[in-house]
This record gives C-alpha cells, structure tokens and sequence, in this order.
C-alpha cells in the first residue's frame, strides 16, 4: 500500500522535529528530579551530623545564694526621726532600738514635787523621779520602753518609766525640772512619737 505524499511528510516531521523535542525534555525532567533527590540526602546527612556533636554545657559563675539568708535592716541614725518606720533599726550611743510603731500623740508636762501634778520620789516603775522621763498609758506605750519626738528641732528620747491619773490613751506627760517649768511648756497636740525598744 503506497502512503500519500502528504502523510509521508508529515510523519518525517514528526520523527525529525517534534521526538527529539519530547526526548530532551524527559531527559531535563529526569536530572531535575535526580537533582532534587541529591540535594535533599545531602540535608539529611547534614541534620544527622549536626544532631551527633557534643552539646558542651556552659559554667554558671554566680555564687549561689545562701538557703537561709536573714534580711537585716540598714541602721538609721535617731537624727532621722521623720523617716523612721516600724522594724527600722536604730542606733543609739553603743546600743540599738527597734522601732515598735510611730503615733500622733499629745504631750503635757509635770514636776514631780508638785502638790497638784506632783507623783512624788519615785517613778511607777521604782526610778527616781528627780531623772527626765515620761507618764505614759502602759496599753499604748509599754513601760521601759524609749519615746522620741522632735522638740524645738531637736530630737528629744525619754523613757517610759512612770504613769498618772491623767494620762490616758495617746497622751504623753512629759517630766521637767520645775513647776515653772511645766507650766511653760504647756500642752502640745498632734506630735509625731516614735516608740523605741532594745534589741538584746
């Protein structure tokens, strides 16, 4: 059977153009994908050595702290008396206070010798009474314990060592040296005290 010119044409066209074409690109495509297949066990074998070196550990320099550590309060000087709180530590000649708490109080003064004011030679807690100290209501200030408070812009610390029958709540009754003395000094509200005990 005798093809016609025309398919014979075109098959040679075929065989000569377009199948070397489809070759090339199969060959393309198959280095491609050996390419790809190269390049990612490459990754791998990369990951697997990189998960196989030694992990080295760093030193932590910093000392360790103490299990038990006790926080001790700074030492405050009595001169510092609007700044002091309850629990500041303050120090007093060669001795050191704690401060129990600060109040707003009223202070008055006496002379003991006095036949109207007067307690007489000895304080309640058995001290002489010629000595400076303070009356004070024992279920606000303990007694034997020190009281401080600002005076003429001075620090003034007394202790708690007597009572009366006036003193009651936040009243403080100062000692002085004199009648006169009492008298002038008067009666002072809205003072801010500072209540100071010894630390042992």
């Amino acid at each position: 059977m005798i093809l016609p010119i025309r398919t014979v044409m075109i098959t040679l066209v075929l065989v000569l153009v377009v199948m070397p074409q489809e070759i090339e690109r199969e060959a393309a495509n198959s280095l491609a994908l050996e390419f790809v297949q190269t390049e990612s066990t490459v990754h791998r074998l990369a990951l697997v050595e990189s998960t196989q070196r030694p992990v080295v550990l760093k030193r932590n320099h910093k000392k360790p702290e103490p299990k038990h550590a006790v926080y001790k309060p700074a030492k405050k000087s009595l001169q510092e008396l609007t700044h002091l709180r309850p629990g500041d530590l303050v120090s007093r000649g060669n001795n050191h206070c704690r401060v129990v708490k600060r109040l707003n109080m009223t202070i008055t003064a006496y002379h003991p010798n006095c036949q109207i004011c007067g307690t007489g030679q000895l304080t309640k807690t058995g001290k002489s009474a010629l000595r400076p100290g303070v009356a004070v209501d024992p279920r606000v200030v303990p007694l034997g314990s020190l009281v401080a408070f600002k005076d003429n812009g001075k620090t003034v610390v007394l202790r708690a060592d007597d009572t009366g029958g006036a003193v009651h709540g936040y009243i403080i009754d100062r000692r002085m040296a004199s009648h006169s003395e009492a008298i002038r000094y008067g009666r002072r509200r809205k003072v801010s005290v500072v209540i100071l005990q010894a630390v042992q």
